[in-house]
């Protein structure tokens, strides 16, 4: 199953980084056999928060309980990464349609991917860029847009982060 799975991790945090892999030849090898996509730096579209960023990665998963296994791994290694969101990347289960007319099915009610952590919202929306609400010409800040999840990078053909 490919899982979209979103980090808070130390600003200076790269993976790609060969000094870090040397110092971390374990970690390196274990992420090496689960790790999809990563972004070393940090998530489009969010800011750093000191001493963190928010890094946004999928990972291929077999296990039964994906986010005991990467919490598991955080924590065998004293790594100081916290899972935010954890979702599948794909709806999972079965969409319902409707065969009435087998020429043009319609679907009445899409799948929802599976969630192994919704989104801790407290803690993804500090990282979330400020956007800006402009008026007049030449146009000036009025105001800030209020941060909604909804604003989160995501992968082309990935469900909404929920």
């Amino acid at each position: 199953m490919l899982i979209n799975i979103l980090i808070k991790v130390p600003e200076g945090l790269d993976i790609t980084d060969p000094a870090w892999q040397s110092q971390n030849m374990e970690v390196v090898w274990e992420l090496s056999q689960i790790l999809h996509v990563y972004t070393p730096d940090k998530t489009p579209g969010t800011d750093y928060q000191n001493p963190y960023k928010l890094v946004h990665a999928s990972i291929q998963s077999v296990v039964e309980d994906p986010l005991a296994y990467i919490e598991g791994l955080f924590a065998i290694y004293e790594l100081d990464w916290t899972v935010l969101a954890m979702q599948s990347f794909y709806n999972t289960s079965e969409d319902e349609w409707d065969y009435t007319d087998p020429e043009n099915p319609v679907l009445v009610s899409p799948a929802a991917p599976t969630i192994f952590r919704p989104v801790d919202t407290v803690a993804v929306l500090p990282f979330l860029q400020t956007r800006y609400i402009y008026e007049g010409d030449p146009p000036e800040v009025v105001g800030e847009q209020t941060k909604d999840i909804s604003w989160l990078h995501k992968y082309a053909g990935m469900a909404d982060w929920r």
